[in-house]
């Protein structure tokens, strides 16, 4: 019967194959913890997103035509997104900052992108990122909020 260790060969072989499975071995509770985090964001998207995502095709309401009228909610989530700056914000990311419910930040949303006060950018992933339209930003600045603009829109006079 030959000896085991004289074939170095195969040593080194299953050597590698045995810290291979090790590493794999080490890597899956990274991998659950991962997959598990984007599962539940994914879970969480669930409820709103339709809400927001699908175009409103439908009459508009009553004081949408004067931009310059907004509810008190309408107002709150018009500041946060004009002091955000041009990037936007998601909506997980707004809600928190308001401290408000998804639903109801996802309604002053629909109808502050049905002015045109709000564009709806795509971010990373599923998430949708929303900032100001130029109307939006030209309001902002006649109501005298101080609006945060990225350096390529700080060298372009809004019309």
């Amino acid at each position: 019967m030959p000896n085991f260790w004289q074939d170095m060969d195969e040593v080194q072989t299953l050597s590698r194959i045995f810290l291979a499975i090790f590493v794999l071995i080490g890597l899956v509770p990274f991998f659950k913890r991962s997959f598990r985090r984007l599962y539940d964001t994914l879970k969480s998207l669930g409820p709103w997103r339709k809400t927001i995502i699908v175009p409103v095709l439908g009459e508009m309401e009553p004081g949408a035509a004067d931009p310059s009228k907004l509810s008190d909610l309408e107002y709150l989530v018009f500041l946060h997104l004009a002091q955000s700056g041009a990037k936007g914000l998601s909506l997980p990311t707004l809600a928190q900052g308001l401290h408000m419910e998804f639903q109801s930040i996802a309604e002053a949303l629909r109808s502050l992108n049905q002015r045109g006060l709000v564009a709806i950018a795509p971010g990373f992933a599923l998430i949708k990122r929303f900032s100001l339209s130029r109307k939006g930003r030209t309001l902002a600045l006649e109501k005298g909020v101080s609006v945060r603009m990225s350096a390529r829109e700080k060298g372009t006079i809004i019309p």
